[in-house]
């Protein structure tokens, strides 16, 4: 079970986030045996306001939250365990950013890599995340950009208003536009794939970032991800939902924006080719979704101490001259202890002499 929206959703309403933790402890009750409550790793407190202290709280930076994403693809896949160059890299969009993960031949010295044992096998990790690069950041900004009016031939103007050539044909998405920073959209025709794909353009330039990506990677297929988006656009609004009806709207209103995005976003920003038969797109395998909250179940079970760690432990505790050094505390300890009983003794005895 998921929610939405997570808890980024309750920043300026904090007091409103223990619905969702309450939903989400209730789903868990009622498909969790009682008799295994107790053997969790998290432990349901009674309720009540309590001081948290620094070490009862961790907060996953996004490149950490990149590598448990390709600790779950992996492990779906099966290829953990596999050398490097046949694991599958990970190319995630969020909503805010955009998280890549893929492993290399060697440990790279920058501040993205990192280096995990896991199925006794040394992955060097090159984890990297970019912020404003998520679908509901740039979708954000493709909104300010319609209501400045400064998009230039991507947009289509009709009767005075902005059409927005990302969104389905018969969705209505007009505002009244005396009000402040209000964005006019009135969606009357088809819009076309590729005005969509030119918007996507517009916002964001080819990354600086090089990648040497390795083996396969989980992503999206430019090619079929392009004529998805051209066959969804050219469908109506109301035969979308009927044959979509589990997608959220929201999510269904933008999968033309979604489609042409993601082409622009692998193709001229990470210059990936539109007919890379190595990418492939999924949400998850038999039924097991790539959430990087399995990845970092798998994470904390499986992760095995390094070599280099074994080695500096190895160092200190089995070096000869530190094992005879604290053979010799111990047995002056024990003299001096005999010695400071003996000398009390003694004197006791003088005494009551």
């Amino acid at each position: 079970m998921k929610a939405r929206p997570g808890l980024g959703g309750f920043v300026e309403d904090p007091d409103n986030a223990g619905g969702l933790i309450e939903g989400l402890v209730e789903f868990a009750k009622k498909r969790v045996p009682r008799r295994e409550w107790g053997n969790a790793g998290v432990q349901l407190m009674v309720s009540g306001e309590e001081m948290v202290g620094t070490n009862g709280t961790h907060v996953i930076e996004e490149e950490e939250r990149g590598v448990y994403s390709w600790v779950a693809v992996n492990y779906v896949h099966g290829t953990m365990g596999s050398e490097p160059h046949k694991t599958t890299g990970v190319v995630e969009l969020g909503r805010n950013s955009l998280q890549i993960t893929f492993a290399s031949r060697e440990a790279a010295q920058v501040q993205s890599s990192r280096r995990i044992k896991l199925a006794g096998v040394t992955y060097n990790l090159q984890a990297q995340s970019l912020p404003n690069f998520g679908q509901d950041t740039v979708w954000e900004s493709l909104h300010e950009r319609h209501s400045s009016r400064n998009m230039g031939s991507s947009l289509v103007y009709r009767d005075g208003f902005v059409v927005n050539p990302c969104i389905p044909k018969g969705y209505d998405m007009s505002y009244n536009i005396n009000k402040r920073n209000a964005c006019v959209l009135l969606v009357t025709s088809s819009p076309l794939f590729s005005r969509s794909y030119k918007a996507s353009l517009f916002l964001k330039t080819t990354c600086s970032m090089l990648l040497s990506f390795l083996g396969w990677f989980l992503g999206f297929l430019c090619l079929s991800w392009r004529q998805l988006g051209n066959t969804t656009v050219k469908i109506d609004w109301d035969k979308l939902k009927d044959q979509h009806h589990s997608i959220d709207d929201l999510d269904l209103m933008r999968y033309c924006f979604s489609s042409a995005y993601t082409v622009a976003l692998l193709h001229n920003s990470l210059g990936v080719s539109m007919d890379d038969k190595r990418i492939g797109f999924a949400n998850n395998t038999e039924g097991v979704p790539f959430d990087w909250t399995l990845g970092a179940l798998i994470f904390q079970s499986m992760l095995e101490p390094l070599e280099s760690e074994i080695n500096n432990l190895d160092e200190i505790v089995g070096n000869e001259s530190v094992t005879y050094f604290s053979l010799f505390a111990i047995l002056l300890i024990a003299l001096l202890a005999s010695f400071f009983c003996i000398t009390i003794a003694k004197t006791t005895v003088e005494n009551y002499i």
